[in-house]
């Protein structure tokens, strides 16, 4: 949505801007002198003790959809800042964070985040086996080709990539049965590659991507020279 201000406002928006001195409308939320209203899920109960550099205190809510935020007419003696202590709790992202003045606890939010459960690589043998120390683990099923990469330049880059197949899964908390699956191919390059080689920044040393079903470790690495950017 497109930034509007009082000034741009169609007829019908001035009207509701008399009545409820709304000033701005974006896609984030909608700005009003006594504070704003965001049209998105959430779940918020906090006081807060100041804003951003604003002395005044303010009140925050949100009941699954729809953050109210209303600014106090009282003001706060502390010092103007970017930051400020806040009371209650609210949820960011996957986590329920529970903050009292600068001190807080964090815990992930049931049935939404995600529990580890397993990290393998396939061996020489075919199977899965634990992925923990997997540096120096000789057994891993570990094969090497030529890659190539083209800089804007038109340079190409020629690097010897060892790669090996690994997986991840996770399930949801308190929902064991829902499980997300991730397998992966691991990458090392024997040099930098990339727009940055040899800049302070580097290039790409090594890297992850993720496989299709049934395919074989060449075909990803070779779908990963076509489509990947360093």
């Amino acid at each position: 949505m497109k930034e509007t201000y009082k000034h741009e406002f169609n007829w019908w928006q001035r009207i509701l801007a008399k009545v409820t001195t709304m000033w701005r409308i974006n896609s984030d939320s909608i700005d009003f002198k006594w504070g704003y209203f965001a049209p998105r899920f959430g779940l918020e109960l906090r006081v807060n003790q100041g804003g951003y550099f604003d002395p005044r205190y303010s009140f925050s809510f949100c009941f699954i959809w729809g953050v109210v935020h209303i600014v106090l007419p009282l003001k706060t003696k502390r010092e103007l800042s970017c930051e400020c202590p806040t009371y209650g709790f609210y949820v960011f992202e996957n986590s329920i964070i529970w903050r009292w003045n600068w001190i807080y606890k964090s815990w992930d939010a049931p049935f939404v985040s995600y529990v580890f459960e397993f990290y393998k690589v396939l061996n020489k043998d075919g199977k899965w086996e634990d992925g923990s120390g997997s540096l120096d683990n000789e057994n891993i099923d570990r094969q090497e080709f030529d890659y190539t990469y083209q800089l804007n330049s038109g340079d190409i880059q020629n690097r010897k990539a060892t790669c090996f197949i690994e997986k991840r899964q996770w399930h949801r908390k308190w929902l064991p049965f829902i499980k997300m699956t991730c397998t992966q191919l691991s990458v090392e390059f024997d040099g930098e590659v990339g727009e940055k080689t040899g800049t302070w920044k580097g290039g790409c040393i090594g890297c992850n991507y993720d496989m299709l079903p049934k395919e074989s470790v060449e075909q990803c690495l070779r779908r990963m020279e076509k489509e990947r950017e360093f």
